[in-house]
């Protein structure tokens, strides 16, 4: 151990110091992972409070290659799209691929490296001709994998020259644990905790790496923050607009399931569409695990569901390209290109989940906003039309009554004892004052249109009319006998035609 870190209180960890100074207080899944030989791993996972050196010892996890997970997961699933909380971060440096001792790395970042280009890490993991450095960060979500990996990028840029493994930091990367063995040196891993501060995510990026696009996503947030702190006491608004925004990962994850959804809706016949959705399988697994061997993986699984898989060979050759434009920066493609490409379908649509066009989205809003509105408590639009029925209709009695108390008033004293428009006042005169024969026809006229017979119920129709016209609540006391057809009508089209 260098001598340097020993004077600043380092500390040898157990098994059990090293894992709960990754994990703390997390309340997801830890991974534990071993290596039996080359046909033959094992990978269990486990809650904080079920890591005992009682369960250690029993399940023999400090034998040779094990291996714990740097971030915990929703279920006892190591994904990515799994991650409950991202709380550390990480570079493993193979210094020996350099040509570096362990002491000379360590001495160099010691005295030019550590809180001048990067943070002081917590913890330093010795796997025999390497080190791996670690910082434990403030608990922050699993969607924030963006910002994470872009910090774990520029950590790794730092620490290149040394020999940083570039395929070693994503968010589900497992790191030996210590007291076990390496079964490449013979050597026990060691972990040495230099100190207990947690780091705020927001300050390793503004005092080390200012150029991060995530500090703008930080300064960006602290404006809002700061709005809100300024605007609340104004009063709070439901919006019935839900906005989702994806990030570039998510995206790319979202298209890389909806591919793998599109080849299933086909049972497999892909044919004309295999080497284009290979290549986007292998362009979208290249961004969402920035690891090639992952890549290759996944495309290998997409072409096991095509009824007719192509060769290896010509499965690697007509998707190289997409390394070359993801190491080029990656190429701006829009969900209607891709659509297009592979010609989905608005029934193929339906089953997607971010390849769809704006008449699916409207679709999914429809749903969505009519969901809302009931657990908000609001109405139907079949209750809203009845309620502005009744208001119509009482408002027209209470016309019928002034007019029958004042009936030489102007149109605007009337509008202003009801509080309407002299529109609506002309609307209520025309009825009162002779249209109701006009009324009447009308209704006859749209029944014969909607193939209702109206003979025997002309009488019907006639009370309803004249009914509607004085008071809403008459209808069912006085004739109580109007068939459903007519109260559908007076529900929904004669209202509709009436107060036009």
């Amino acid at each position: 151990m260098n001598t340097t870190l020993q004077q600043q209180s380092t500390i040898t960890a157990t098994t059990l110091q090293q894992i709960q100074q990754i994990h703390r207080n997390t309340d997801g899944w830890i991974t534990f992972f071993q290596i039996k030989d080359e046909e033959n791993v094992r990978q269990y996972h486990y809650k904080l409070n079920e890591i005992t050196p009682e369960m250690i010892n029993k399940e023999e996890w400090l034998g040779y290659d094990s291996f714990i997970s740097m971030n915990s997961f929703y279920t006892p699933k190591r994904a990515i799209d799994n991650l409950r909380s991202l709380h550390m971060c990480y570079v493993d440096i193979d210094c020996y691929k350099k040509g570096y001792s362990v002491g000379q790395v360590i001495d160099e970042l010691q005295r030019d490296y550590f809180n001048i280009k990067l943070p002081t890490p917590n913890m330093i993991n010795y796997s025999g001709r390497g080190i791996q450095l670690l910082w434990c960060i403030e608990k922050i979500s699993g969607l924030a994998i963006e910002r994470w990996t872009e910090l774990q990028q520029n950590l790794y840029a730092t620490l290149e020259h040394f020999g940083a493994d570039k395929k070693s930091l994503d968010a589900a990367r497992v790191f030996r644990l210590a007291g076990s063995f390496s079964s490449k040196t013979g050597e026990i891993i060691t972990c040495d905790i230099l100190h207990q501060h947690v780091y705020s995510f927001y300050d390793i990026v503004k005092e080390y790496y200012p150029n991060m696009k995530a500090l703008k996503y930080f300064e960006f947030l602290n404006k809002n923050q700061e709005k809100e702190r300024k605007n609340k006491t104004n009063k709070k608004k439901t919006s019935m607009s839900l906005t989702y925004l994806f990030t570039p990962f998510s995206l790319a994850k979202a298209r890389l399931d909806d591919l793998f959804t599109l080849v299933k809706l086909r049972e497999g016949n892909c044919n004309g569409y295999r080497e284009m959705m290979l290549f986007l399988c292998r362009y979208f697994a290249l961004q969402v695990y920035s690891d090639k061997d992952k890549a290759i993986q996944k495309i290998k699984e997409l072409n096991g569901l095509f009824d007719m898989p192509i060769s290896e060979k010509e499965l690697l050759n007509s998707t190289i390209s997409a390394e070359k434009y993801m190491e080029k920066g990656g190429i701006l493609l829009k969900n209607q290109t891709i659509i297009d490409w592979l010609d989905i379908t608005a029934a193929e649509q339906t089953a997607m989940y971010t390849l769809v066009q704006k008449q699916e989205k409207n679709r999914r809003k429809r749903i969505q906003n009519e969901k809302l509105r009931r657990k908000l408590g609001m109405k139907t639009k079949d209750q809203y039309n009845r309620s502005r029925l009744r208001k119509m209709v009482a408002k027209l009695k209470k016309f019928y009554l002034l007019k029958a108390t004042y009936p030489k008033w102007s149109l605007q004293q009337y509008a202003e004892k009801l509080g309407c428009s002299k529109t609506t006042i002309h609307r209520y005169l025309k009825l009162v004052n002779g249209s109701l024969h006009e009324l009447y026809a009308l209704v006859i006229a749209e029944l014969s249109k909607m193939g209702r017979t109206v003979a025997d119920t002309g009488n019907v129709v006639h009370d309803c009319v004249v009914g509607l016209s004085v008071v809403y609540e008459e209808i069912d006391i006085s004739i109580p006998s109007i068939d459903d057809y007519v109260k559908d009508f007076f529900k929904d089209c004669l209202f509709e035609k009436i107060t036009r």
